[in-house]
């Protein structure tokens, strides 16, 4: 019996809005950067307004069905109590605006993190690359100057490769799965 009495009010609400747009119903309202819009189509209505007109069309036919009246009588246009934004507000950028600098982000991120990459691998070879030039003499290599700047290269080559573990770790473990969680698609970390 619910079922029927669910299917009855859906075929009510539909033929109300399908009532009301044959008569020319217009449906009205401001998206968030202050434009006014105007369709005479409630699938072309975005939430909360859709769920607005479809509640408010409902009431109408309900209201009409009451009073015994036909559905052609014309029916009044509901308009959404929204205040317009104050002159001096700052549009809201669009969603795809948001997106496309959420995206931006996101490939600046990874250019960061893989410039880093490239200069502590550049610094461990040129460190490496040091170290070797040091001890190539096996004369040199036991004078204490060039062990206490071997010991030196040896810790600045430790703090290199240290930067190294965090550039790559940050590319393979930390930024996918900070992505995942914040449902990036994956074409963003390339």
């Amino acid at each position: 019996m619910q079922r029927v009495r669910a299917i009855l009010i859906l075929v009510g609400v539909w033929l109300g809005a399908t009532t009301a747009l044959a008569q020319g119903m217009i449906f009205k309202w401001i998206d968030g950067g202050g434009n006014l819009h105007v369709t005479d189509r409630l699938g072309d209505v975005p939430e909360p307004y859709y769920a607005m007109y479809a509640a408010r069309l409902k009431a109408l036919a309900a209201e009409r069905a009451k009073k015994g009246e036909s559905p052609a009588t014309p029916p009044t246009t509901p308009t959404p109590d929204v205040a317009p934004p104050p002159p001096d507000a700052q549009p809201q950028p669009s969603l795809v605006d948001q997106e496309i600098r959420r995206q931006q982000e996101w490939r600046g991120l990874v250019a960061k993190w893989r410039g880093e990459l490239a200069a502590a691998t550049n610094e461990v070879e040129a460190i490496q690359n040091e170290l070797d030039a040091a001890q190539l003499n096996p004369i040199l290599r036991e004078t204490p100057s060039v062990k206490d700047q071997a010991a030196e290269i040896k810790h600045r080559r430790h703090a290199a490769l240290e930067h190294l573990e965090t550039a790559r770790k940050m590319l393979l473990v930390e930024l996918p799965a900070r992505a995942h969680r914040e449902n990036v698609p994956p074409r963003w970390l390339e």
